[in-house]
């Protein structure tokens, strides 16, 4: 009898709850990034904006009423090849990243639609790889370089609550870090001798990620 009443008791406080705009959710959240609009230097030093579906993960623990904190795991990867093989002719660009790190994340209200501030800080592990040009066109270089930096990103996104376990959120942030890249480029020209210089350069990293996060997240 017992168990029956305290059964009762909890749906009915989790049904009325559900219809006055209210929930709550479990302490424990994994998240899958679905998709994201962010920007990458996927040709060296040209941040453009690149889709990219299921590349990340979060977890998310509850501190206390709407104070959360986070962990994030991110990986990005874009091939861009428009060489001319018949023409001997390279254009090929690869930008491969890994991104870890921690956050916290400020929650407003307890409604199914729920606005939210964050912030995280990313360590960043990213390989750039160019190859341009060729016989035909009389210069040819090859670059491979290594980026290691760290980012703050400011976020501000909102999560609906579709149940106790399932909701979605959406996030946009603004990114802010340094790099240190590490490598060499290789230069031929035709009339010239070829070129084997080491590259190192500090970066300074600052761009806008209109939809940095569009996940998919299981409460438990």
């Amino acid at each position: 009898m017992r168990k029956i009443l305290a059964t009762g008791i909890f749906l009915f406080l989790s049904v009325s709850g559900f219809s006055q705009g209210d929930l709550i959710v479990l302490q424990n959240k994994m998240s899958v990034n679905l998709f994201s609009y962010v920007q990458r230097p996927v040709i060296p030093y040209d941040n453009a904006y690149y889709p990219m579906a299921m590349h990340g993960l979060i977890y998310t623990r509850q501190i206390n009423m709407n104070r959360f904190a986070r962990v994030r795991f991110d990986y990005f990867q874009r091939n861009l090849d428009h060489s001319v093989p018949d023409k001997h002719y390279f254009d090929v660009h690869l930008y491969t990243s890994l991104e870890m790190g921690a956050g916290y994340e400020q929650g407003f209200g307890e409604k199914i639609v729920k606005p939210y501030l964050a912030g995280d800080i990313l360590f960043t592990n990213a390989l750039l790889y160019a190859e341009t040009g060729g016989t035909d066109a009389g210069t040819y270089e090859k670059r491979q370089t290594r980026q290691m930096g760290i980012s703050a990103l400011p976020a501000l996104g909102f999560t609906l609550q579709v149940s106790r376990v399932v909701s979605f959120s959406v996030e946009t942030n603004f990114e802010l870090g340094y790099a240190h890249e590490k490598g060499t480029d290789f230069t031929w020209t035709a009339d010239g001798i070829p070129l084997n210089t080491p590259l190192k350069h500090s970066l300074f990293i600052h761009r806008w990620n209109p939809v940095s996060l569009l996940a998919f997240e299981l409460s438990f």
